[in-house]
């Protein structure tokens, strides 16, 4: 084979290494697409809905600029938007597991309940939307009650209220009980809690290792059938 390519005036590592390049290129762009496709399915069976859909992908082969310094081939799994965003943080919290505290100086975390509408528009409802948005008119004021058995744990509890049987949505008390609902002293409006724990939902260093397993089969896949993809 090297007589061959002397003929032909070329030496033999300037037929080699390029396609060991290229082969590099293309395995590692099918392998970062199998862990794309992998996180997602793992994301979807671990029922968190569609979050799956704030996962991307790139590499080498889809972007040629894309090159590690050492001039390899790269591939990246990220998540849409900022490293603080929700989606960003959600992801990485089921993935590896996390402690979640309140954030800018606050004492709690709270959870609405199903007793209150969970958002406005798309706002998750919090209780500062809950007081802004007019909920302390229709539903009523928020009083704070802590759990005598827990100390990391609270509520804030809406009074006098009347709650629909189909639905269990809490309204005001205006001094008369609608059809199918009942008159109660307060309803839950948020749970608090001190912090909240997350657990593991998905492997994404188990993908990510199966993914680099198949590099040298994508390779060699490529170099015995020149196929890019």
């Amino acid at each position: 084979m090297a007589a061959r390519y002397k003929r032909q005036g070329k030496p033999i590592s300037q037929i080699v290494l390029p396609a060991l390049k290229r082969a590099a290129v293309v395995a590692n762009g099918r392998a970062t697409r199998y862990a794309l496709e992998e996180t997602r399915r793992a994301i979807t069976a671990a029922g968190l809905g569609r979050l799956g859909g704030a996962v991307g992908s790139t590499s080498t082969q889809q972007r040629s600029r894309i090159k590690s310094r050492s001039g390899g081939a790269v591939g990246i799994i990220y998540a849409r938007g900022s490293d603080e965003s929700r989606a960003n943080q959600t992801l990485l919290a089921y993935s590896e597991g996390a402690s979640i505290f309140p954030t800018s100086g606050k004492k709690w975390l709270a959870f609405p309940t199903s007793a209150i509408p969970t958002r406005v528009g798309r706002r998750k409802m919090t209780p500062a939307l809950y007081r802004s948005s007019g909920l302390v008119q229709s539903i009523g004021k928020l009083r704070f009650v802590p759990d005598k058995g827990n100390t990391r744990k609270a509520y804030l509890v809406a009074s006098k209220v009347t709650v629909s049987r189909r639905t269990g949505r809490a309204k005001s008390f205006t001094g008369k009980v609608p059809r199918g609902s009942d008159k109660q002293s307060g309803v839950v409006a948020f749970v608090l809690l001190k912090f909240t724990k997350r657990a593991q939902r998905f492997d994404q260093q188990g993908i990510m290792r199966r993914a680099n397993d198949r590099v040298s089969l994508y390779a060699a896949d490529y170099l015995a059938s020149g196929n890019d993809r």
